[in-house]
């Protein structure tokens, strides 16, 4: 079979996968009804409406400075490094009211000009620039793609701001490191290069006319055009750290030896891992510095809500900088990480974001997994000046419901029961009358089997017994096994493992009483370490007695995933 035919059978089956992947009406699926903004995302859109597209010569700066410090080196190499520096060193800018962080520089609604990919516009333009004189007249291209007065464009040349192509303003200051910087990429940008390439293409002028007369997109051969998308596998699943150490795994595997190719190829690819962690260590550090400004808006913070928001941005940005994320906030900001970090590294026309949904579906699964809800509601002007209390429990426990307060028109409620109907109920913490549905009900999911650290359900026994009267005891202490009690007997639980694995990881155990319906009516959890909570292969504690007559089950939960359960009677 020849490569040709081979091709052909592997897009052919391509073709049938993608297009078992239709989606028909007939399938049952229908389109969700696209919820309306909330009041933090307006009052955020509408500053940033405001806002001028502004450009700023930050990352170039930091982009040329260090591909010169770096003049001799392996070029992917040397780029990496720029680019890695550029991203280390751009300035965080975080909103008050901002959850999803992070911008493409440190303006809001900014952007920065790619000498290295295209230098022929601003060279044209150079001395026009420094003289601050008007700009050379338009392109065709040009005028046929121009937005429309406002919309953010910066269509002309004010007080301290020069004006580029009628769309971006740049503060005069930075004009000459434009200059400086375009000049150096004047005969060795990658639009340069790509040119002479180009040229080599058979029917190159044909293609070349189609582009000058606007029949086409109009293109510099250097800019990528269509709709790419990022694969989101590697950073979700390991994380930044574990990256940068497998770049040092294959490269200390790989680099310059014979056997993973013919010498020049292991060179190439050790080449690859080293320029890949140069990379990462910058995405890393971009993420860290994010943190750090949190950290340091929420010292300066007078209002709790607005300070405990920074705060929360810091752990989630220090997190995503080093390890893999463990919730789907953190998943998110890491997907929308890769997505500024690859848009800055290239002047693409589209970077799609996929699929995003299916790939961040596992983390809202284990976030419900883990007991954690979010709720939200509409008003008509917005939340009540003094925000929130938002009140939430099981109908059927003997707790009282728990109060939370928020200042938005949405909360997050964490540590739930598994498999239970919860009834949450708003009411205005200033006392105004709401008029309208004040409560609601969901359902949280089923926790899932319990397996880890060696321990699963079939692999761990359960038994409850008589409480023994001395006040330090442990399972050796323990004599009478029974499955029937009073109402006002103490209840011992002991747990066994048939084989243990050592950790100091933290977890959650949970007890939950369930009466026959299946229906909680009791709970009790503390936060302590794996390792902590065996004795000998042992876990003993006391457990609630429901205190009522019936017929009930004992689920004892490790991160709200079942590790054992068993039945008894209250008489």
């Amino acid at each position: 079979m020849d490569k040709q035919t081979k091709i052909f059978e592997i897009l052919e089956a391509r073709n049938r996968q993608d297009k078992s992947l239709d989606v028909s009406v007939d399938a049952g699926y229908t389109e969700e009804e696209i919820p309306a903004p909330s009041p933090r995302f307006e009052k955020l859109i509408n500053i940033y409406y405001q806002m001028k597209n502004t450009i700023d010569m930050e990352i170039p700066y930091w982009y040329n400075r260090v591909w010169w410090e770096n003049e001799g080196d392996v070029p992917e190499i040397r780029r990496a490094k720029a680019y890695g520096a550029a991203l280390a060193h751009t300035t965080p800018t975080i909103w008050p009211g901002e959850l999803l962080v992070m911008n493409k520089t440190k303006n809001w609604r900014g952007a920065f000009p790619f000498p290295w990919v295209d230098a022929s516009f601003f060279n044209a333009q150079a001395e026009a620039l420094l003289a601050e004189a008007e700009a050379p007249a338009l392109a065709e291209a040009d005028r046929m793609s121009v937005v429309g007065a406002g919309g953010g464009n910066v269509t002309e040349s004010y007080g301290n701001v020069v004006s580029i192509a009628q769309k971006f303003g740049l503060r005069k200051e930075e004009v000459p490191i434009l200059v400086k910087i375009s000049r150096y990429w004047d005969n060795c940008s990658i639009e340069v290069v790509t040119q002479k390439y180009s040229e080599a293409i058979p029917d190159y002028y044909k293609y070349k006319a189609y582009r000058d007369t606007v029949l086409v997109m109009f293109d510099s051969w250097a800019i990528p055009q269509g709709r790419e998308i990022i694969n989101y596998y590697m950073p979700l699943e390991y994380g930044f750290d574990r990256i940068i150490e497998m770049c040092d795994e294959k490269i200390a595997e790989i680099l310059g030896l014979a056997e993973n190719g013919d010498g020049l190829l292991g060179m190439s690819r050790g080449y690859y891992y080293m320029a890949m962690k140069e990379i990462t260590k910058g995405l890393s550090a971009w993420a860290d510095n994010y943190g750090k400004r949190a950290e340091s808006l929420a010292e300066c913070e007078p209002d709790p809500q607005q300070k405990k928001e920074y705060e929360d941005i810091a752990v989630v940005m220090h997190n995503i900088a080093h390890k893999q994320p463990s919730t789907f906030r953190e998943a998110l900001q890491l997907t929308f990480l890769c997505h500024l970090a690859v848009v800055n590294e290239d002047p693409q026309s589209g970077q799609s974001i996929g699929r995003l949904g299916q790939v961040l579906q596992p983390f809202y699964e284990k976030d419900l997994e883990d007991g954690t809800i979010t709720a939200s509601w509409q008003t008509a002007s917005g939340a009540p000046a003094g925000g929130w209390y938002v009140t939430y429990g099981v109908p059927t426990s003997n707790h009282e419901p728990r109060l939370q307060e928020c200042t938005e028109n949405s909360v997050t409620l964490k540590g739930l029961i598994p498999d239970a109907d919860y009834t949450i109920s708003l009411t205005p913490a200033d006392g105004a009358d709401v008029f309208g549905t004040v409560e609601a009900s969901a359902r949280t999911p089923s926790g899932g089997r319990f397996d880890r650290y060696g321990a699963t359900p079939s692999t761990t026994y359960i038994s409850l017994w008589e409480t023994p009267a001395e006040v330090n005891w442990d399972y050796r202490s323990l004599t009478t096994s029974k499955t029937s009690f009073s109402a006002d007997e103490d209840i011992a639980l002991c747990l066994e493992l048939t084989r243990k694995e050592d950790s100091d990881d933290e977890i959650t155990l949970l007890y939950v009483i369930r009466n026959a319906n299946g229906e909680p009516v009791s709970d009790a959890s503390a936060q302590l370490t794996w390792d902590q909570m065996w004795h000998e292969r042992r876990h003993t504690s006391t457990i609630p007695n429901p205190g009522a007559a019936g017929e009930y089950t004992l689920e004892v939960y490790v991160n709200r995933q079942l590790l054992k359960s068993i039945d008894f009677a209250i008489s």
